[in-house]
């Protein structure tokens, strides 16, 4: 199938000394646009109480992921997080990234990815030489290598 969709709910008592219920709900759904294209959505909603008062956090997640070469592909994605009541991160925002990586894969099994990430709010919740600043970029570089029990 070209269309993958999958639902995760997740609920019970998660407060200590409480029997307040948190319900979390995990929706992914990917489609192979060909075999060289796959484009994905994710989206996430919760929601619980503390102290009698009703709480919610939601996010949504974009990405495509392109081979544009047998061994080099691109993959772009986009995050949107809003914790409006502050629960998760303690400051009531949304947040939101972008981040592109890029991959090489040897032969022999090995994968390279290196990427850029950006962060940023509409609150100062990174900080930045010791202030608060509204965004923040990082670079990471990786090496995955994938075991296998299947005979070459």
């Amino acid at each position: 199938s070209k269309l993958t969709i999958i639902e995760n709910i997740i609920a019970g008592p998660e407060q200590t000394d409480s029997d307040e219920m948190r319900t979390f709900s995990d929706t992914v759904g990917a489609l192979t646009v060909s075999d060289k294209v796959t484009a994905g959505l994710n989206y996430d909603y919760a929601m619980d109480k503390v102290e009698g008062e009703g709480i919610n956090w939601q996010a949504l997640a974009l990405y495509l992921r392109g081979q544009i070469t047998p061994v080099f592909a691109l993959a772009p994605r986009f995050e949107w997080y809003n914790d409006a009541d502050g629960f998760v991160t303690g400051t009531a925002q949304a947040l939101k990234e972008f981040t592109m990586t890029a991959e090489l894969k040897h032969s022999a099994g090995l994968i390279f990815r290196a990427e850029y990430r950006r962060d940023w709010s509409d609150e100062d919740y990174f900080v930045k030489k010791g202030v608060g600043v509204n965004n923040q970029n990082t670079f990471t570089l990786g090496f995955v290598y994938g075991f296998s029990s299947k005979a070459p």
